[in-house]
């Protein structure tokens, strides 16, 4: 995905693993390659749509939390 991107491996795998802030670009190109869409979810309505997605069996917290999608603080981006 990194060369889809135009990003070096490093740089991917330190925005995607939290360990710095991925632009927007970023996230953009990374949603492109993945035929996906990144949406900012009130968290009041976090829990329904993850009970949604669970049910569907897609996206990537099916089962898990990704990192790509938390801060260390343990906030939902």
């Amino acid at each position: 995905m990194a060369e889809r991107l135009g990003v070096a491996h490093q740089n991917l795998g330190a925005s995607l693993s939290g360990r710095h802030d991925a632009r927007s670009s970023t996230l953009d190109g990374a949603a492109d390659a993945l035929d996906a869409e990144w949406v900012l979810v009130p968290r009041e309505s976090l829990a329904e749509i993850r009970g949604v997605l669970a049910s569907k069996r897609v996206g990537p917290l099916v089962g898990e939390q990704s990192p790509a999608f938390s801060r260390s603080s343990g906030r939902t981006l």
